[in-house]
């Protein structure tokens, strides 16, 4: 298997994986693992939860970096 073949991506290439074998075991668990049913309220309120927790995170990395810069946060 060649290391420069753009089908692979690093992590595939580091395995020996090919992305059809990825894409057959993603297809393969879609298939037999039962899906969630979202009524609207609960998709919303997974959605808030998601951008809360990047918001978070975004808050956390931004004063990690004003810090590291020694910058006064206004």
């Amino acid at each position: 298997m060649p290391h420069n073949d753009p089908e692979l991506s690093r992590c595939d290439r580091a395995r020996g994986s090919s992305r059809l074998e990825r894409d057959v075991g993603r297809l393969s668990s879609i298939a037999v693992l039962p899906r969630p049913i979202f009524d609207e309220e609960a998709a919303l309120v997974m959605l808030r939860q998601i951008q809360q927790a990047n918001h978070r995170a975004y808050l956390s990395h931004r004063k990690r970096t004003l810090q590291k810069l020694k910058i006064e946060d206004t």
